[in-house]
């Protein structure tokens, strides 16, 4: 992981930014850190955990079953779910993230 971010990231070095604009990067944000010193990294996780803290409270009162969010294509991810998991995803829902302010 390590050798992949040092080529991914060596020619973003000198960037004033860089978003963290995937659900999964900011789990590896202490790799990515050091790799981009002097960026300021962008992470919208934060604003992206308190929309669905919110749309939960509203799913709940739709039924108890799992639900999947995406910001992308439902139907694009809920045929990814089942390819890479093999399992039929029943309430997967594309939501917009509102801005903050």
């Amino acid at each position: 992981m390590r050798e992949i971010l040092r080529t991914i990231l060596r020619p973003l070095r000198e960037m004033d930014g860089l978003l963290l604009a995937c659900t999964h990067y900011p789990a590896i944000r202490h790799l990515i850190q050091p790799l981009v010193p002097d960026c300021n990294i962008l992470d919208p996780s934060a604003m992206t955990a308190e929309e669905v803290v919110a749309i939960n409270g509203s799913l709940r009162r739709k039924g108890p079953s799992d639900v999947f969010l995406t910001t992308g294509d439902a139907v694009q991810s809920r045929e990814a779910g089942k390819l890479a998991f093999g399992i039929e995803i029943e309430r997967f829902l594309r939501i917009e993230l509102s801005q903050p302010g």
